[in-house]
């Protein structure tokens, strides 16, 4: 998959996870797309199982129904394609364990865009790998949008230094570390 296979979009953010789970925050990311400055030159595409009726609905609620493309499953080569042609992978989450999709993203390069929710803060560091926002803040989350998207250099350098972070998450013993230490921080 190429990025012009989405249309007249220069810029894509991708979102992964349960659609219809309240705490992956699809519902703040809709609102915040539909206030971006360059929503009409970018489409949000979203990967993930669940009744898309609902986030359709509210899209066209919004007005950004037509910049919407939503993946219901994807084998790992066409999530790698879809992490490459994005801009920002975007991770509204209301509550997050250790999400995966973090280091997946780091992995292939993409800026992030994450909440502060659960571990996520130990996954990734704030104006170096992405942009953390509070959870359910709409506001933070537009102004995060709009401060990477459409600016080449600031991308440029995050997706330099996730690739070098990824690094860190080269094996399951360091992700092990890392979520030993996430638990042991909030049983103290």
């Amino acid at each position: 998959m190429k990025k012009e296979t989405l249309g007249k979009y220069p810029y894509c953010l991708l979102f992964i996870g349960r659609i219809n789970d309240y705490r992956k925050g699809l519902d703040v990311l809709i609102e915040a797309f539909s206030k971006i400055i360059l929503k009409d030159k970018c489409c949000l595409i979203i990967v993930g199982r669940g009744d898309t009726r609902p986030i359709i609905s509210l899209a066209k609620r919004h007005g950004v129904d037509k910049n919407i493309v939503i993946f219901d499953w994807v084998n790992e080569k066409t999530l790698i394609k879809l992490f490459y042609i994005s801009d920002i992978y975007v991770s509204p989450s209301r509550l997050e364990g250790y999400g995966l999709t973090i280091p997946e993203a780091m992995a292939c390069g993409t800026p992030i865009i994450a909440t502060t929710a659960g571990a996520i803060p130990e996954l990734m560091k704030n104006n170096k790998n992405g942009i953390l926002v509070g959870p359910d803040n709409v506001n933070e989350l537009v102004d995060g949008i709009n401060l990477l998207l459409g600016n080449s250099p600031l991308l440029n350098e995050m997706k330099i230094n996730n690739i070098q972070s990824a690094r860190s998450f080269s094996n399951w013993s360091t992700v092990a570390e890392k979520v030993e230490k996430q638990y042991h921080s909030l049983l103290s």
